[in-house]
């Protein structure tokens, strides 16, 4: 399936769409990462569907084809996400959590301050990273330096 993708998205895009709805969460994982060869309007459509799977691998790779599609139009769905209960395990945050906070550093723009001091302040130091990084775009002041 990733195979088709690389070949001729276009022509195979039926075959990728179809797996997108399989039971099965190995072939939604597949399909998402053979849609990084698609069209950017079937691959963020899909990628921002699959965001909210059920499957962690499944969520995480469509996190990742958003990051390299550059979708700032799934800032709004990634903060929410962010602190979907389905990315944690109890009161334990799942890696996901990190690339969505990598996203949103990313993709923001002014007045996420709060929401990026939200991020700082959570136990998960592998968002604090993101955090920072989306502070500074969102406030224009740098709170780190380059060596």
């Amino acid at each position: 399936l990733t195979t088709l993708g690389r070949m001729d998205s276009k022509r195979f895009f039926p075959v990728i769409e179809a797996q997108m709805k399989s039971k099965d969460w190995y072939m939604r994982n597949a399909g998402l990462i053979a849609l990084q060869s698609a069209s950017r309007d079937n691959a963020v459509k899909w990628s921002m569907k699959l965001a909210t799977d059920p499957a962690l691998v499944v969520r995480t790779q469509a996190v990742r084809n958003l990051v390299r599609l550059n979708a700032h139009e799934a800032e709004g769905l990634l903060w929410r996400e962010i602190f979907d209960k389905r990315n944690f395990n109890g009161r334990e945050s799942l890696w996901v959590r990190a690339h969505m906070a990598e996203a949103l550093a990313r993709f923001t723009g002014p007045g996420r301050a709060k929401m990026f001091e939200r991020l700082l302040r959570e136990e998960d130091d592998r968002l604090h990273k993101w955090a920072v990084m989306g502070l500074e775009a969102t406030t224009g002041f740098k709170m780190t330096t380059k060596s």
